[in-house]
């Protein structure tokens, strides 16, 4: 596993420098972009790849808007052995980038409850602070919540050192699938941006891989989720959106990933055109 590409951060950095700050957070995609692709200026986005496990399905205007390929896998497509779904996660991953895919997105509208205890576990949070109280649930309904993913993480905290251990303990199929792809993407040097909670501790899962994956990783947005929050936090990713979107649900499947695609896209456009004192 490797990181992207040092030299190619700091000569994108050392531009960047010049405008004296002008570019803001601008400045801070079009580095990881360009360190990705291991060139600066970076080139533009030519085949971003929504691959969505499990039962959703994005917005069609907005796939339009994004000019991007989706890759829908149902949640029935990851075997139930947790190292065979790890293996067709990363299948899957390398035959996208084979295909010519230079950039995945990854939605996962999934059953929350094997993320939120992963993401308990690999950020040593207690489960209370990371179990969401959605503005439609009742105390019952979180107290419940709090329960399953409390017995999750208890099956999963004494295997935290070993992947393949605690991913059996999550019994979470689709997690591991999902795990299987962004660390897979990490060792083909292609960056991902993670739309949601599953999505975002299937990151934390790769980390505890390697720790150099996290650096291949984007996080699309902001979201009230705290154990999305908490996910960001230790994978040290600063979300390209601020929008208080909330992920997990099947009519917004992938909103967060497609709208900080054209983040990213507008970035390396402007980066690469005559006047922003960036010449090839």
């Amino acid at each position: 596993m490797t990181l992207p590409d040092e030299a190619v951060r700091k000569q994108a950095s050392a531009a960047l420098d010049a405008a004296d700050g002008a570019y803001g957070r601008l400045a801070d995609l079009v580095t990881w972009l360009a360190a990705a692709q291991g060139r600066w200026p970076p080139r533009p986005i030519l085949r971003p790849v929504l691959i969505v496990l499990g039962d959703g399905d994005p917005p069609g205007p907005l796939v339009d808007l994004a000019a991007a390929h989706v890759r829908l896998v149902p949640a029935g497509d990851a075997p139930p052995d947790m190292a065979d779904a790890l293996e067709r996660g990363a299948a899957l991953a390398a035959a996208e980038i084979d295909a010519g895919a230079d950039l995945l997105m990854l939605a996962v509208p999934a059953d929350p409850v094997a993320a939120l205890a992963a993401t308990a576990v690999l950020t040593n949070s207690e489960v209370a602070t990371i179990v969401g109280h959605r503005p439609s649930m009742t105390d019952r309904d979180w107290m419940r919540d709090c329960a399953a993913v409390r017995d999750t993480a208890r099956q999963a905290r004494p295997h935290a050192g070993k992947v393949v251990q605690m991913l059996d303990a999550l019994a979470s199929p689709s997690l591991a699938h999902a795990a299987g792809i962004v660390t897979e993407a990490a060792a083909r040097r292609t960056g991902v941006v993670l739309d949601d909670v599953v999505a975002a501790a299937a990151g934390l899962v790769a980390q505890r891989v390697s720790y150099r994956t996290a650096r291949w990783f984007c996080a699309a947005q902001r979201s009230p989720d705290p154990a999305y929050a908490a996910a960001l936090e230790r994978l040290r990713l600063t979300p390209v959106l601020d929008y208080g979107l909330t992920g997990g649900s099947a009519d917004r499947t992938g909103v967060g990933a497609l709208l900080a695609l054209s983040q990213l896209r507008g970035a390396a456009a402007l980066f690469s055109s005559p006047g922003t004192g960036t010449p090839e």
